[in-house]
Order: structure tokens, then C-alpha cells, then sequence
């Protein structure tokens, strides 16, 4: 069966950014009546990284959390600075805030699987097309009317399950290989220095 191609707006019923405004205290450490603000610098390729993630009042969270409600299962893209174009599908299970430099995207789950939107942009064709009208200079960004305009191959359903999961199945085995190659280069770097240790402590040519 032949592909279709739609635009993200024909088959996504929300596209919508974040606050267009900073708030005016973040705190580091959650507490009650805090709630997370997600940023670009939380959107990582296929997971969010909390790491260095900062919290918001609720004053400032009522304010916008109408505007943009992400739910599990959405999809977040980075639509402003260096990591234009990171994008994954949202995996934090409470109501969070959103800046400018995420998009929440809601797809319309008869036509799209939000996993195969996320594994589309992160190919090379998808990345173009969805980045391929960036405007800005110092800092580049995706205006919401060039996502919406971006085009995408639509198998059915099935079709875009068995895609995913075999992409799925892939990532999988690439994971297990990285994490077995950098324990081997960890082994590597130990025996590395413990050369280096015997070399200049004079055990390494018998000298003491």
C-alpha cells in the first residue's frame, strides 16, 4: 500500500508551545505547590533528563499549564536553540510547565502513533523537514506555523506499529552494545593507569 503524506497540522489536533514568559523564581528542590518546568535543556532524543530540572510556583503554573496540558504519551520537541530538534514522547506522569522552547505536540491516534512521529524526526529526512525553515541568527528556532506546515509519510497503523517496534528492538540491541563497549573501555583506562602507576613507581622494570 502506498504511503500517504500529510502535514503534522492534519493529523496533530494540538501544536502548541509553552510559556512566552519566564517565571520569576525557580526552585531546585520540589516541595508542595512546586511543579516541574520543563524547558529545551530537559529534551533529550527518546528521554526526558530530569537531572538538572528546576521546579515553579503555582501561581505561575495556573497561569499557563491551560495554555499547554501535556499528557503521557505526548510528544515534546525542542523548537528553539542548540538542541532544535530533540524530541521524545512524554514520560513524567503529573501536570508540569512547559517553556516556549518546547512544542507539545498531540497527535490524533487514528492516524498517527506519537512513537512513530518521534522516531520520523529523529531520521534525516524527518529532521529536515521539520527544521528545514528555522529562521533566526544567533539563536534558531521552529515557528509553530512551519511544524504545522512540516510533512510526514503516514503508513496505517499497523504498519507504523510494526516500524516502531522493530526500531524499538533495534535501539534496544545498540543500547546492550554501547553499554558493553564502555565497560570494556573503562577495563581499558584502568589497566591504563595502573601502568602508568607502575611505571612511575619504579615496579613496572623491577627497580624497587
Amino acid at each position: 500500500m502506498t504511503w500517504q503524506t500529510r502535514s503534522l497540522g492534519d493529523v496533530c489536533p494540538v501544536i502548541q508551545d509553552g510559556a512566552h514568559r519566564s517565571p520569576k523564581r525557580q526552585y531546585n528542590e520540589k516541595a508542595k505547590g512546586r511543579f516541574l518546568y520543563i524547558t529545551s535543556k530537559n529534551i533529550r532524543n527518546n528521554f526526558i533528563d530530569l537531572a538538572n530540572v528546576t521546579y515553579v510556583d503555582s501561581e505561575f503554573h495556573n497561569q499557563i499549564y491551560p495554555r499547554c496540558k501535556p499528557e503521557l504519551g505526548d510528544v515534546l520537541l525542542t523548537k528553539d536553540g542548540v538542541s532544535t530538534g530533540n524530541i521524545c514522547l512524554n514520560t513524567i506522569g503529573e501536570p508540569f510547565s512547559l517553556l516556549s522552547s518546547v512544542c507539545l505536540i498531540k497527535t490524533d491516534p487514528t492516524r498517527l502513533l506519537p512513537a512513530f512521529l518521534c522516531y520520523y524526526v529523529q531520521s534525516p529526512e524527518g529532521l529536515r523537514r521539520i527544521t528545514g525553515e528555522m529562521t533566526g541568527t544567533a539563536i534558531k528556532r521552529i515557528i509553530l506555523r512551519n511544524i504545522k506546515a512540516a510533512t510526514i509519510p503516514l503508513p496505517p497503523l499497523p504498519e507504523q506499529r510494526s516500524i516502531v517496534g522493530a526500531i524499538d528492538k533495534a535501539f534496544a540491541a545498540i543500547a546492550i552494545a554501547r553499554a558493553n563497549t564502555e565497560k570494556k573501555l573503562r577495563a581499558l583506562d584502568e589497566v591504563q593507569r595502573s601502568l602508568l602507576d607502575e611505571a612511575f613507581t619504579g615496579t613496572l622494570c623491577g627497580q624497587r
